[in-house]
């Protein structure tokens, strides 16, 4: 049972509410410092928050998959994270494909389910200037619950990878 609480934690405190405020912070951060001088942001062109949106869509997703993975599967394989019991691990699912694969994949789903329709939306309502610093709070906010929702998934992948993965052979030294 401590397994599974330690397992809840991390999905839900970890992976949910911690990374929705490091992205919060470290995207409005980033914003900020690139718009501050900035009044009016075009949607499409030079500064445009079309492009900014399309690309943070696609690139935080896959960032946050290739670096939770990595963490978590260390944190496995040192034993400071306990792994998924067999039995409650999917004998399918994205676990089971490459890491890299799963990062793209979650790349193109943050793109066509955050940002595509957000970015599309204003298109259709001719939004033609939006003012900086309304948008970089909003980006903050956008960019933290785009984390919300990407982390968690990311992490139980992690975690189901790891029980699923073939046992490392036994080291030279104990041959």
């Amino acid at each position: 049972m401590e397994s599974a609480e330690r397992h809840r934690r991390l999905l839900l405190v970890e992976q949910g509410v911690n990374a929705f405020v490091i992205n919060v912070v470290l995207n409005g951060l980033i914003a900020w410092l690139l718009l501050r001088n900035e009044t009016i942001l075009p949607l499409w062109g030079d500064g445009g928050i079309g492009p900014d949106l399309l690309i943070t869509a696609f690139i935080m997703p896959f960032a946050i998959c290739l670096i939770v993975s990595t963490i978590l599967t260390r944190q496995i394989a040192s034993v400071k994270l306990p792994g998924l019991p067999a039995a409650r691990v999917p004998a399918a699912g994205l676990h089971r494909r490459p890491l890299l694969l799963r990062s793209v994949l979650l790349g193109l789903a943050g793109v066509l389910g955050a940002a595509l329709p957000i970015v599309a939306l204003l298109d259709l309502a001719g939004a033609s200037g939006i003012d900086a610093q309304h948008y970089v709070i909003w980006k903050a906010l956008w960019a933290g619950l785009l984390a919300l929702f990407v982390s968690p998934p990311t992490a139980w992948w992690a975690l189901a990878a790891a029980a699923s993965a073939p046992a490392a052979p036994p080291s030279a030294k104990h041959a």
